[in-house]
């Protein structure tokens, strides 16, 4: 599983995750819905099937491929 804690980034960046990552982890519902990812309190964790999907997931959380998007650039990376 890949997993993401929570506390860890807080300490390590200086930030709340749950306020930083509000709109990113919002995004996460239909993974979540599709038993991809599941979200606790703690932390983000990628399933064994989702792990077919990490870059999909991964990408939720790209600042450069956000600002890519808003300004209309294409995107190069594909994924499945």
């Amino acid at each position: 599983h890949t997993v993401i804690l929570k506390r860890e980034a807080e300490k390590e960046f200086s930030i709340s995750f749950d306020e930083y990552f509000a709109e990113e982890t919002a995004r996460l519902e239909e993974f979540v819905a599709d038993g991809l990812v599941q979200v606790s309190p703690d932390e983000i964790r990628v399933t064994v099937v989702g792990q077919i999907f990490i870059r999909n997931v991964a990408m939720i959380f790209d600042a450069y491929l956000k600002e890519q998007t808003r300004e209309s650039r294409p995107l190069f990376s594909k994924t499945l």
